[in-house]
């Protein structure tokens, strides 16, 4: 019996002990430690590439794989710190323009990930430079790259060791016309002046140029002469230049151009010679203290082209006074004009600085744009801006010359008898009755009620008139407005007849009615032929699609072009082009819509239309027309005046080229629109053309790519 218990006492603290292990399980103490297993690392992440400013600072996140392993310690290294440098914590410095790859590796598992780093601009010394954060090249002229000729250009070398310069080599032979590094500078509300030296240390360059940067409205050019071995000095006035980007609609683009090998630099004989360059700049600072007055304005002159008081503009100044006296005998009356400065820059020219204009207004005197009246005049302008008013320029004198009477009404060249129009003979139906043409004040009003017969060649609603055989001529131009038309007018038949005898031979275009904003239709036919053999007759042939209805067309324009002439009547002007001006479509645009491309003359000028080239060859994709002109003369200056009528994208770059063997003369030109949106571009022409194509294209940015694309040409001018 005792056994028994003995046993039974065993079994029962056994059980007591597995039961007392079980409840030290369930509450363990926290405080005793916990052995966990460890998570291991399996990848990186980290972004492929960053680009950095030289000088600044961009960290970069390393993610280790999974989130939650158990060792995310990294280290980092860079393959050049003589470009980048990388802190312990993946900040990333620029140390020199260029390239190079920090690696990131992972501590546990030794993953590595790199990334492509280029560091942008270069080092800039605190004893050159002043309120400047980086200078960078100018790729949009200077990467090397290859032309339609296919020459490879060159860019230029910088130095950035120097702490006393930052030095620029280039040779001229290798190096694109332009040479030039974007300055961007710190944008503060208090600078007064820009302070520069510059030293030419090799070269014959006679000038650089500093161009404050923007809307070409916004941009100014100014001129530092150089001298072989010797420091340059330049300080500009610059109070009230509107340094923050964006403000007031335009302003800077916040940085300054150097200009180091600028085409528009018009004493510079050596441009393109097999000549090393060396440049350096040894100050370059945004100098911030008291603002001033603007300076005496320079270069006050009337452009007889534009029409306009031109001078160059003063980035001190943010307005402009002006006065203008019209000059009788003895007696100076000055003139009640509005300031205001038009937005213009003359693109193109090699003068030194951007300039300005005013548009001239009408006077209290006159009901007339004083530009328009003949006289003699003289006038004077002066630089305004918030600190106060500078010191007037000398008075320039200029004359108005008389550019003859302006006419109205109906307008004929080469029509005979006094250019009448009478109803075509041959108009049939039971209403022939109701043609007529009747001279008005303000042209030839033809009506009629519409023809019945169902002969398809009879039944063009015609008028006719007379031209002089003894002349051969270049263009035919018809311009009229639809008055009434009970059914609209689709169709105009603009006939020259060669007779009975040769009735095949008719010169003749069947022309859509496509009135402007005001209603006017022009039609112009090229006659490409001798009509001195036709039977001098004029046909023009309303739309039979009209049919019976009251029909009211007033013709204000029937004028034959002679050959060599140009249209008295068009608001289109031009000189030096042959083919009475004539602007056509550039044969070797590309492209799925190259058909839509056309040229055509209006009441208001040549209207260049076209949706946009869609090839990805470059050279090619320039949307361009073509004028031909004459290589019997030589010339100076080609003029160039347009307006943008219509663009689904903003249209940024005009091309104008006078097309020779491999010397071509061409511009790039910003459109720089004024109040009105008219363009004026002026290139200047330094050398013979006599043994050019004599061709002038005209090519319009291809940036603009698909899209439907208007402008007005209103002058194409060799002078």
């Amino acid at each position: 019996m005792k056994k028994f218990a003995k046993i039974a006492v065993l079994c029962l603290s056994a059980v007591a002990l597995m039961g007392m292990s079980g409840c030290n399980n369930d509450n363990k103490d926290p405080d005793d430690p916990i052995v966990e297993k460890e998570v291991p690392v399996v990848g990186l992440e980290l972004a492929e590439s960053i680009t950095v400013d030289c000088g600044a600072t961009q960290k970069l996140e390393a993610k280790v794989l999974p989130e939650n392993a158990t060792n995310k310690a990294v280290t980092w290294s860079s393959d050049n710190p003589n470009i980048a440098t990388v802190s312990d914590d993946g900040t990333v410095t620029g140390v020199g323009n260029g390239s190079t790859v920090v690696k990131c590796t992972t501590v546990d598992g030794g993953y590595v990930r790199e990334c492509a780093v280029t560091v942008r601009g270069y080092k800039l010394s605190s004893k050159v430079f002043e309120n400047f954060g980086l200078v960078v090249t100018n790729e949009s002229y200077n990467a090397s790259q290859e032309s339609g000729s296919k020459t490879e250009y060159k860019d230029y070398k910088v130095d950035d060791s120097n702490e006393d310069y930052l030095q620029f080599s280039f040779n001229r032979k290798e190096t694109k016309d332009w040479s030039s590094v974007q300055c961007w500078y710190n944008q503060k509300d208090n600078y007064s002046s820009l302070e520069m030296e510059v030293e030419l240390v090799e070269g014959s360059v006679p000038a650089i140029m500093v161009e404050f940067s923007g809307e070409a409205h916004f941009k100014q050019f100014k001129r530092i002469n150089l001298e072989k071995g010797k420091v340059s000095k330049f300080s500009m006035n610059i109070s009230d230049y509107n340094v923050k980007t964006g403000e007031q609609g335009d302003g800077s683009w916040g940085f300054i151009f150097l200009e180091l090998n600028n085409p528009n630099d018009s004493s510079d004989a050596t441009r393109g010679n097999d000549e090393n360059v060396v440049i350096r700049i040894r100050k370059m600072a945004l100098v911030e203290g008291t603002k001033t007055v603007p300076e005496k304005i320079n270069g006050l002159r009337f452009d007889t082209i534009l029409n306009k008081l031109v001078f160059e503009k003063d980035v001190a100044a943010t307005n402009y006074g002006l006065e203008v006296y019209k000059i009788e005998g003895e007696t100076e009356t000055l003139l009640d004009l509005d300031v205001r400065m038009t937005r213009f820059a003359v693109a193109g020219e090699k003068i030194p600085n951007m300039e300005v204009a005013f548009t001239p207004k009408k006077t209290a005197e006159v009901n007339e744009n004083f530009a328009e009246v003949p006289g003699s005049y003289k006038a004077r302008v002066k630089g305004i801006n918030s600190v106060g008013e500078g010191e007037w320029c000398d008075f320039v004198n200029f004359v108005i010359e008389d550019k003859g009477e302006s006419t109205t009404g109906y307008k004929h060249t080469n029509i005979l008898n006094d250019g009448e129009v009478t109803v075509n003979e041959f108009n049939q139906g039971a209403n022939k009755d109701t043609y007529k043409a009747e001279l008005t004040d303000e042209g030839y009003k033809l009506s009629f009620t519409g023809a019945t017969t169902e002969n398809e060649w009879q039944i063009w609603d015609a008028f006719v008139a007379k031209y002089d055989t003894t002349k051969e001529y270049s263009k035919l131009i018809v311009k009229f407005k639809v008055l009434k038309s009970a059914n609209p007018i689709q169709k105009v038949v603009v006939e020259l007849a060669a007779g009975e005898s040769d009735p095949g031979n008719n010169v003749w275009t069947m022309n859509d009615v496509s009135p402007d904003e005001e209603g006017n239709v022009a039609i112009a036919i090229d006659i490409t032929k001798s009509v001195s053999t036709f039977n001098g007759s004029i046909i023009l042939g309303f739309d039979h699609t009209v049919g019976l209805g009251e029909t009211e067309i007033l013709l204000t324009n029937l004028e034959l072009i002679e050959k060599g002439g140009s249209a008295s009547t068009s608001k289109y002007v031009h000189e030096g082009i042959l083919n009475d001006g004539e602007i056509t479509v550039n044969e070797y645009n590309q492209g799925a819509n190259k058909d839509t491309y056309k040229a055509e003359l209006t009441d208001e000028g040549y209207k260049l239309s076209f949706t946009g080239a869609t090839t990805e060859n470059e050279w090619q994709i320039w949307d361009a027309f073509v004028a031909k002109y004459d290589t019997t003369k030589e010339y100076e200056k080609l003029i160039l005046k347009y307006k943008v009528l219509k663009s689904d994208t903003t249209l940024q770059k005009v091309v104008v080229e006078l097309s020779g063997e491999g010397d071509n003369i061409w511009t790039m030109n910003d459109v720089s629109p004024d109040e009105e949106g008219n363009v004026t571009q002026v290139i200047d022409i330094t050398k013979s053309v006599s043994t050019f194509s004599g061709f002038i294209i005209l090519g319009f940015d291809h940036t603009v790519g698909l899209g439907e694309t208007e402008i007005l040409v209103t002058e194409l001018s060799l002078k």
